[in-house]
């Protein structure tokens, strides 16, 4: 799950652990990030990143 302030997304993960992400310039669409964790978004189309790991496609309904 995913909740937005201002300046920051709050993710809560899966086991009830919470990330805060900042908010960083774009272009275009949304980039949060951790350093390490990384939700980017444009539309109904989003990805979550962690580290190098291949980043998982997100869609909204």
């Amino acid at each position: 799950m995913i909740s937005f302030t201002p300046d920051a997304a709050i993710v809560t993960l899966a086991d009830g652990t919470q990330l805060q992400l900042k908010q960083q310039p774009v272009a275009s669409g949304m980039w949060y990030t951790s350093g390490k964790h990384e939700f980017r978004g444009k539309g109904s189309e989003a990805t979550w990143g962690v580290g190098r790991m291949v980043p998982t496609q997100c869609k909204t309904d």
